[in-house]
Formats: structure tokens, sequence, C-alpha cells
């Protein structure tokens, strides 16, 4: 049974309507993290919403970065610290934290291909980075596959462990059969999805897997573009071009892998999942009329 979920509480902005890159991420306080894009192709601005709406931070980007913006993913730590990953072919691999005062703390350089493109990564509280990515045929001419890439590597940028080997997974062209494969960080687990878009995993700091579940049907035609945990609780966003609402999400428990449920956004909102807390709910920014507010729903 799939159940539409209902307004708690909603709390205007006054920030001005933004468009933004991939999904926005949260802290373990509710904090909103996006990558505010300035069309047509002019930037990205990292910035951080609190839960309450009344503050902003705007991310001071190095240069480099701000210059070749789309060349960048980030990620959110529990503890509210913003993390990139800026990957340039042929270039080391550069991965940068930032306080909650937008000011950069760490440039660490990664020890990986630098032709990895990177489809998702996750950070723990106590600084290990898990990478999920495809790796190009290292021949360009060749219509050789390429093949997944997957790993976690401590604070100094050097590898702990390999979670897949380096020749297995391989996909053609680069086409996975999910066109995400998202990854979140919870205590000192990883919980990342396959590159089939069936499992959820959940691995430890030192690669070892902890738990592999298999993830239920939602709506024929779905699609995940997203994951949030909070509690032995996992919620997965769904995109579906052909079903209205176009998003959903699936609810599991983390530890038996039962579906809880499949959940609808509110009819009023606007707008794409941006945090999920067993506690608090589901919290959403909505952009209806050109007007932003965020909207919570509770737990069903």
């Amino acid at each position: 049974m799939t159940r539409t979920l209902e307004v708690f509480k909603q709390i205007p902005l006054t920030v001005s309507p933004f468009g933004y890159l991939r999904m926005a991420q949260c802290d373990d306080s509710g904090d909103m993290f996006f990558a505010a894009a300035a069309p047509p192709r002019s930037g990205v601005t990292y910035l951080s919403i609190s839960n309450d709406g009344q503050k902003q931070t705007v991310y001071e980007i190095p240069k480099y970065v701000a210059d070749n913006a789309y060349n960048s993913t980030f990620s959110v730590s529990s503890d509210g610290k913003l993390q990139l990953l800026f990957v340039v072919s042929g270039q080391p691999v550069k991965w940068l934290t930032f306080g909650r005062d937008g000011k950069l703390n760490r440039e660490t350089t990664l020890s990986l291909p630098s032709d990895i493109d990177v489809r998702s990564f996750a950070v723990t509280s106590q600084g290990y980075l898990l990478l999920v990515g495809y790796q190009p045929p290292t021949d360009t001419h060749a219509k050789g596959e390429g093949r997944t890439y997957s790993a976690i590597f401590n604070y100094k940028g050097d590898v702990v462990a390999k979670l897949i080997p380096e020749d297995a997974g391989r996909q053609s062209n680069g086409q996975f059969t999910s066109p995400e494969e998202p990854a979140v960080a919870e205590g000192e687990n990883f919980f990342w999805i396959d590159n089939s878009g069936k499992y959820l995993v959940v691995t430890d700091t030192d690669g070892s897997t902890v738990r592999r579940l298999r993830i239920p049907e939602a709506r024929p035609g779905d699609q995940i573009i997203g994951l949030s945990i909070s509690n032995n609780l996992a919620v997965l966003t769904f995109m579906n071009g052909k079903a209205t609402p176009r998003l959903s999400f699936l609810m599991l428990d983390t530890i038996s892998g039962t579906r809880v449920g499949l959940f609808l956004p509110p009819t009023e909102v606007h707008g794409n999942l941006t945090c999920f807390d067993s506690s608090r709910g589901f919290t959403f920014l909505s952009n209806s009329s050109g007007h932003l507010s965020i909207v919570q729903s509770a737990m069903p």
C-alpha cells in the first residue's frame, strides 16, 4: 500500500529560489546542503540552510575548484562538514573538507586513478571515505568495457580497502543499470547501493561487509536517486518519469531489510526530499509560485 505524506509544518524562507545539482543532503541536526547552480552553466555555489531556515552559509570554494565546479561532487558527514571531491581527468583527485563556518579545513590528494567517474561518496565523522565510481576503458580507442571502482580511504588519502576487485563488475561504456549508486555514512558504517540498483550494502570502515539487503520493488520503472539513513531506518528516493508524482520514498529496516512502507510526497510540495530523520520525519525544500519554504512531514 502506498501512502501520501501529510504536511506537519511549513517554514517560509527569505532565500531567493535556486536550482541545484544532484540530491541535497543533510547532517544529523537537519541542516540542509546544496550545490546551487546558476544557469546557464555559469557556476556552482555550495551553501547550507539551517533546519529552521534562519541561517545560510555560503562556502569559500578555492578558485581552481570554482572555475571547474562541474567537475566536483559533494557529500556531508553526520557532524555537518561539507566534503568535496574534485576530479579532472589527468590530474590528482582532491578531497576538500570544510567547517561549519564555510572555510576550507583540509585538502587531501586521494591515491586513486585520475580518470574515475565518481558516482557517489560518503565520509564518516572519523574521516574515512567511501568512493563509488566507474573507471573507463584504459584504451580510449577500443570498444572495451569499463569497470566499477569502489574503495575506502583514510583521512590521509590512502586506500584502506578495495570493496570490488578492479576486474569485476564490468560495465559497457559506463552504462550502469542504475544511474546513481548513492552512498551515505551513519556512525562508523557506510550504506551504499550497488550498481545493479537491487541491493543496499552495509560496509565497515575496514572494508568488510556487515550486511547485504535486497531492495524490495517500489513502483514499476522507478530508479534510485537518493539514500538517507537514520536509526536503523533507510529511506530510498526513487524517480519515475512516467509516474505522477515522479518521486516516491521506500522505507526499509536496515537490520532485517523489511519493507516498512512506500510513501509519496505531500500534494502541496513542489520540490525534492532533503532530509529524513526517524524522529523529525521527512523534510522537503519546496518552490511554490517563486517562494521557497521548508516543508516537514511527521513520521507516518
